[in-house]
């Protein structure tokens, strides 16, 4: 995933969320993340930004996904992603989740209109 997005010749992303080092059990939904690292193209740098960060130092699995019960390892549910910015309007990217139980795995594909 990571080669395939810094080698795009269109824009685009992914956000690796990594599972809290205190997170305990397996369940998904309510264990906490933090954004581990940001990946960008060339072309989604020069347009838009090259990394992400949060306010909220930990993020519940439910909350990445934006839906309860639904997603599981193996499955592709699609989210949108709303980036604040300080002197404009908000940042809206149609994205799809994944997560390999370790790991959460969020790939923006586009701007959403």
């Amino acid at each position: 995933m990571r080669r395939y997005v810094e080698r795009h010749v269109l824009p685009c992303a992914v956000i690796v969320y990594e599972k809290s080092p205190g997170a305990l059990g397996d369940d998904l939904e309510d264990a906490k993340y933090r954004i581990h690292y940001t990946v960008t193209s060339t072309p989604f740098r020069r347009e838009y930004f090259a990394g992400v960060k949060t306010e909220a130092e930990l993020t519940r699995g439910s909350d990445i996904f934006q839906v309860h019960g639904s997603w599981n390892i193996g499955n592709v549910v699609q989210s949108e992603l709303v980036v604040e910015r300080d002197d404009a309007p908000p940042w809206r990217f149609q994205t799809e989740l994944f997560t390999n139980g370790y790991k959460i795995f969020q790939f923006i594909v586009r701007p959403s209109h």
